[in-house]
């Protein structure tokens, strides 16, 4: 697999279960710095007391990555919002909610639920690929997807 320098990388590519672009689910946090260079912002998150979270912001390029403490902080989650994000050959944020759960249905993906937050965000779940799409109104936002790694 080559490697590319933060800068030389133009768009994300999703791949399921494995991770994106050169990084993949389970790399460790200098694994990940090597391969995406420095985060612009780092968050940590308590989300109860046995769960903590470790955020790796690089908001210029549309994505966060997430260390869990129970994965023992190795790369387990990515949040994307970068309009140029391709899934199976698709620049996906070009694609309303029935052209994804379309595609997915055709990569034999079957575990699908739809819930409409009450602040108004709609998710799209694709369970068994462990990912989901945020919209507002018809627009995607964002995808969230990631790996069980315990």
């Amino acid at each position: 697999m080559e490697t590319l320098a933060p800068a030389e990388i133009t768009h994300i590519e999703i791949l399921i279960n494995e991770g994106f672009d050169n990084v993949r689910f389970g790399q460790t946090m200098e694994e990940i710095r090597t391969a995406l260079g420095e985060a612009e912002e780092t968050e940590m998150h308590d989300e109860d007391e046995e769960t903590d979270v470790v955020i790796w912001h690089y908001w210029d390029r549309g994505y966060s990555v997430f260390f869990e403490q129970e994965a023992g902080f190795h790369f387990s989650c990515s949040e994307i919002s970068n309009p140029d994000t391709i899934l199976w050959g698709q620049k996906i944020f070009t694609l309303n909610k029935d052209q994804i759960k379309s595609l997915f249905e055709e990569k034999t993906y079957k575990e699908i639920e739809n819930e409409v937050h009450e602040w108004g965000e709609e998710r799209l779940s694709i369970i068994d690929a462990m990912i989901d799409f945020y919209f507002e109104g018809p627009k995607l936002v964002s995808i969230n997807f990631g790996k069980l790694l315990y």
